[in-house]
């Protein structure tokens, strides 16, 4: 008969060290934000008298000067970054068109100043389209401009 032989199975001490499992975490990408509104302002440049809210007075030379700005806001409010396409127009009497371009999603008007000589009431309308082409907001505001009330 074959004699029965036992067998004990002794574990090698471990050579290795532990190793870690890599953790995956995933964020979320930033939030794009969502332009909700847009407000225009206008203010006297160099030519010209401030006369009241939005009016301009022309000097004797019959000329005034204005400059617009827009801020574009959203939920976590002004937003001033170079990420969005704005485009502003100001219209005016006797066919008055200015046209102007600009990234800045809160800016002003690249131009010095308009200036303006033909007395009557101005508009700016500034569209802004917000980062990534989501959302899309217009402001507009009105202006006049009068003639020099200087005898």
């Amino acid at each position: 008969s074959v004699p029965a032989t036992t067998t004990t199975n002794t574990a090698a001490p471990s050579t290795t060290s532990p190793v870690a499992t890599p953790s995956t975490t995933t964020s979320a990408a930033p939030a794009v934000p969502v332009v909700t509104s847009v407000t225009v302002l206008t203010e006297r440049s160099g030519l010209g008298h401030l006369i009241g809210p939005d009016m301009y007075e022309a000097t004797s030379w019959g000329k005034a000067g204005v400059i617009f700005r827009w801020r574009a806001l959203t939920a976590d409010g002004e937003l001033w970054k170079e990420t969005c396409q704005v485009v502003s127009t100001v219209t005016g009497p006797g066919g008055y068109v200015y046209n102007d371009r600009s990234a800045a999603c809160s800016g002003r008007m690249r131009a010095n100043e308009l200036v303006l000589g033909t007395p009557g009431v101005y508009t700016v309308t500034t569209e802004v389209v917000g980062p990534e082409g989501l959302s899309t907001a217009v402001g507009t505001k009105t202006f006049e401009i009068f003639p020099d009330s200087t005898p």
